[in-house]
């Protein structure tokens, strides 16, 4: 008798179990997240779907001794309900845009409020603008200053990535941020303010999720957790024009070591003048590294320029030493001994050099 009341017990508390699990805590209101109630007969489904993309109209201020640039876009959105949705039970739950979800600017992170005063577009009237079930549509024009963390390890051949960040003001298991497939980003291909030196390449995105410990909420009754967000990043591609830059950067590194160069066209036994020359070139091209280094932020990487400039430097000491040992008799180095063979090999050495750090 007892077994048949343990078995009873333990079927009763397994049914009690599945059908708890069944219960959607997401449309029960009260105190479960998002704290709105939800019938059957209520359409709206979490997540809501929200696809974004943006159309930039300009852009200014790169400089890579500025943390921040400025860009003009439009944003659009798209989603599968309008601004406003009346439950069943006649509550009015508000699917605005700016509500759910924030772009983050360089005025955001100051707490400095600008009215955006987006523009709502619905399928009932603009069907052309929708594709598959969205209905709504929500554009806003953004005129303001974003931060850039440039990432200088390849400059003057450095490719860069100007990230606009949107990140949902709720949990994301209430709202999803997408790209939209349909309408992908695009950007003005002749832009009057893109500064020179500069091409765009192309968008790309990701996703990243920030959780909030401070902010907890509750998702079943013996369930509590933070808040987790969403943030879709759309990063617009840049790719520098590098060639002509690398010529004005190390111009006068190259003259420098084509002075250590030339030194090998004047006889041996000249070595006063030789050595005049090897001080020019040493001079010269020390000139040129704190040249590039006033020019380039104080970074704390090493970059494809300092490389060159090092490289420029140890080349010129590679040439006055070859210079030396044909002064020296004790010292014998076969092609070496010979100006020709110094000018072959060291030229060789010097294109073979800077041809793999400008490929690398």
């Amino acid at each position: 008798m007892n077994k048949l009341i343990i078995a009873v017990f333990f079927y009763t508390v397994s049914i009690f179990a599945q059908e708890n699990s069944k219960i959607d805590y997401q449309r029960m209101g009260g105190e479960y997240y998002p704290e709105q109630y939800l019938s059957e007969k209520d359409s709206l489904e979490w997540p809501l779907t929200l696809e974004i993309s943006i159309d930039v109209k300009d852009i200014k201020g790169l400089d890579i001794n500025r943390k921040e640039f400025f860009s003009k876009f439009l944003i659009s959105s798209y989603s599968k309900y309008d601004t406003i949705y009346i439950a069943n039970n006649k509550d009015t739950i508000h699917l605005k845009r700016d509500i759910n979800f924030k772009l983050q600017t360089k005025e955001s992170n100051l707490n400095i409020k600008k009215n955006r005063n987006p523009k709502v577009y619905n399928k009932d009237k603009y069907n052309y603008l929708f594709y598959d079930d969205f209905y709504s549509k929500s554009v806003t024009l953004i005129e303001s200053p974003f931060d850039v963390n440039w990432n200088l390890k390849k400059y003057p051949f450095d490719e860069q990535e100007l990230k606009f960040k949107f990140t949902s003001t709720v949990d994301s298991s209430i709202i999803r941020l997408m790209p939209s497939d349909k309408f992908p980003s695009t950007f003005e291909p002749n832009m009057a303010n893109l500064d020179a030196g500069f091409s765009i390449k192309d968008f790309t995105w990701k996703h990243t999720y920030n959780k909030d410990e401070s902010d907890i909420i509750r998702t079943s009754p013996d369930d509590y957790r933070s808040i987790v967000t969403q943030t879709l990043e759309i990063v617009l591609n840049l790719d520098r024009r590098g060639s002509w830059l690398y010529l004005k950067l190390f111009f006068g590194a190259f003259v420098s070591w084509f002075i250590s160069w030339i030194l090998f066209f004047i006889p041996q036994r000249q070595f006063e003048s030789r050595t005049n020359l090897a001080v020019a070139a040493v001079f010269g091209a020390l000139g040129n590294k704190y040249f590039v280094e006033s020019v380039i932020p104080n970074v704390q990487i090493l970059t494809k320029a300092d490389i060159i400039n090092n490289v420029v430097i140890l080349l010129i000491a590679y040439n006055i030493l070859i210079m030396i040992a044909q002064q020296n008799k004790k010292m014998k180095w076969s092609v070496l001994e010979t100006d020709k063979g110094a000018l072959i090999k060291s030229g060789v050495l010097f294109l073979i050099v800077n041809l793999i750090i400008i490929i690398w």
